[in-house]
């Protein structure tokens, strides 16, 4: 039976709306939420306090997300973050990429707030947390 609290997620993305969006339903689970716009935001965040879960867009400009990936498997401290690749953009072979350079899943924009509730339940029951539940109103909602 799981008995932490406050799961630790990481969102990378650059849209404000949508990070703000997601960390407020996310927090409402009890998960502590942090946000980083960038990649070089977030590797700061994760050196100092690594989460348990990150969600990030695979391309912020600059370098992509699968560079992200890799560089984020190769931290001693982030090595058991469960990584998860979010885009709008598609093309074939994207996600064998993504699975290739360390992440554990990859969802396609627009995202279902479901897909991301689904996967947040299954690194906490994994890891032992305990969370809220939302009601199916405010998930319908947003």
């Amino acid at each position: 039976m799981p008995t932490k609290i406050g799961l630790q997620l990481m969102l990378v993305d650059p849209d404000d709306d949508l990070r703000l969006l997601l960390k407020t339903l996310l927090q409402m689970t009890g998960c502590r939420v942090r946000t980083a716009k960038n990649w070089g935001e977030a590797i700061a965040l994760i050196d100092a306090n690594p989460p348990d879960l990150i969600f990030t867009e695979l391309f912020l400009g600059g370098a992509t997300g699968l560079d992200f990936g890799s560089r984020i498997r190769s931290m001693p401290c982030a090595k058991d973050t469960f990584l998860v690749a979010l885009t709008g953009l598609y093309y074939q072979g994207i996600a064998r990429q993504a699975w290739a350079a360390g992440f554990d899943r990859f969802l396609l924009k627009p995202v279902q707030i479901d897909q991301i509730l689904d996967v947040v339940r299954g690194v906490a029951k994994a890891r032992g947390y305990c969370l809220n539940e939302l009601d199916s109103n405010l998930i319908a909602a947003a």
